[in-house]
This record gives C-alpha cells, sequence and structure tokens, in this order.
C-alpha cells in the first residue's frame, strides 16, 4: 500500500505469503473435488447451509436429464422433484441428521422424477460437515439410480412369491453347502421356519445322506442337474423319505 507523504510516497508491504498458500490449497481442493465428480457414475451434490446454495455435479444430466443448473440455488429445487409420496419423509430425514444430533452421515432410498416425467428410484447419501460448535455448515452427498436393482428385487419377491405358493418343498443350497432359500412347502414338509433354516448346513440338517447331497452336488456341476431319492429329517426328529431334484 503506498499513501502520499511529505519526502513522496510511504509505501507498506506486508507479508501474504500464507494467505495465498491457503488460497492455493482450497483451489486445488476444490479442483480435485470437480474431477472426482467428473469420473464417478453418481450425481455429486454439495449444499453450502450459510448460502443455501447447492451444486450438482454434471451427472445429473445423464442420470436424470436436468441440466446441472437447474439445481444452482436453494435446496428446495432437489426436494421440490422428490416424488410427493416420499417427499416429506426424505425432508424430515434430512434436517433430522443435520440438526438433531452430532451423526456424521445421512443416506435413505427414495423416488425422485426425472425430467421426463419418470420416476427413478434412488439411493442417496451424504457426509455431515460441522463447525467446532457442532453447527452444521455444509453437506456433501451423492445420489446412484438404483431404479434396475429395484425392479430386479421386484422381480426376484414375485418369483419368491410363487415359489412359496408350490405345494413342493422348494429349497436351495449354495456351493458352502448352506441353506440359501426356503419355501413355504419346505416349512410345512420339515417344520422349520425360513428363519430357522436359512444358513443352516443341509446335510445333516436336513438331509441325512451326506454322502448322496455330496454326489448330488458334483452332478449338477458337472451337467447341471440330479435327481434321486433320500431321506429327510424333521424338525421333530422323524424321518421323511423325499423325492429330490
Amino acid at each position: 500500500r503506498a499513501y502520499p507523504s511529505d519526502g513522496g510516497l510511504a509505501v507498506y508491504l506486508r507479508d501474504v505469503t500464507p494467505q495465498k498458500r491457503a488460497e492455493d490449497a482450497q483451489r486445488r481442493s476444490e479442483e480435485r473435488f470437480r474431477i472426482v465428480a467428473s469420473v464417478t457414475s453418481d450425481a455429486i451434490w454439495d449444499l453450502d447451509l450459510a448460502t443455501d446454495m447447492l451444486w450438482f455435479s454434471g451427472n445429473v444430466r445423464e442420470l436424470f436429464g436436468y441440466a446441472p443448473e437447474e439445481f444452482a440455488g436453494p435446496l428446495a429445487l432437489w426436494i421440490d422433484r422428490i416424488h410427493p409420496d416420499d417427499r416429506q419423509r426424505i425432508l424430515d430425514s434430512f434436517e433430522g441428521a443435520m440438526h438433531g444430533s452430532l451423526q456424521a452421515d445421512w443416506s435413505d432410498d427414495y423416488r425422485f422424477v426425472r425430467k421426463d416425467g419418470s420416476v427413478a428410484h434412488v439411493h442417496d447419501r451424504a457426509r455431515i460437515v460441522r463447525d467446532a460448535g457442532g453447527r452444521t455448515v455444509r453437506v456433501v452427498g451423492a445420489v446412484v439410480d438404483i431404479s434396475e436393482q429395484h425392479e430386479a428385487d421386484l422381480r426376484i419377491r414375485e418369483q419368491a412369491s410363487l415359489l412359496d405358493q408350490a405345494k413342493d418343498a422348494i429349497v436351495a443350497i449354495g456351493l458352502d453347502g448352506r441353506i440359501r432359500y426356503w419355501n413355504h412347502g419346505a416349512e410345512r414338509l420339515y417344520g422349520w421356519l425360513a428363519t430357522e433354516a436359512l444358513g443352516q448346513p443341509v446335510a445333516g440338517r436336513v438331509y441325512l445322506d451326506a454322502a448322496l447331497l455330496a454326489e448330488a452336488m458334483r452332478s449338477v456341476m458337472a451337467s447341471g442337474a440330479w435327481s434321486g431319492d433320500t431321506t429327510g429329517r424333521r424338525k421333530d426328529g422323524s424321518a421323511v423319505a423325499v423325492e429330490a431334484q
């Protein structure tokens, strides 16, 4: 800074190296954040609570059809596009995480309305940044479209519902020999509920002939099928002859 003086100019110098270093570090940090946001498949978002300004990465266009600038503003721009049936629940959950406790993370699943009017099922997760006094100052999160996974899970549940209607006992066994699926028919035949059977070893508990079960597993792995007769055991300890395939 220079000021006129009787002798000409009075010049005052101040070392701003620490300030410039801090500014450079902040700039590099922001650049890294933008680069990470550009290479991930998620839509990254950043909410500044002091200004109530929301920022979204460019992926929001690919996932939901919106331009990033359509969310450049208050959080309400995002909240208003949450499906009406989920909106209040998500708003309560989000505000509760920010202001009602000192938790560091928030996540939830909900439906989000794309720009073309279709509905996406999404998983949203965020890290809550607080100041020294515990007040939330910033929230950084990522949204991923899980619509395909949701549809697959729905089909699996529908298929499981159909299998539960079958009179036969249907049991799925993993390569580790433990029970992975147990329908209502199996509950009726053997007496164990699905909650009691899932995760349990099938040999010695349900099917008594361990050698035959091992042979059946090898046959399935080699040719994709096996059938035969074996002896099962009910929950009450009684034996039951079964035809398995």
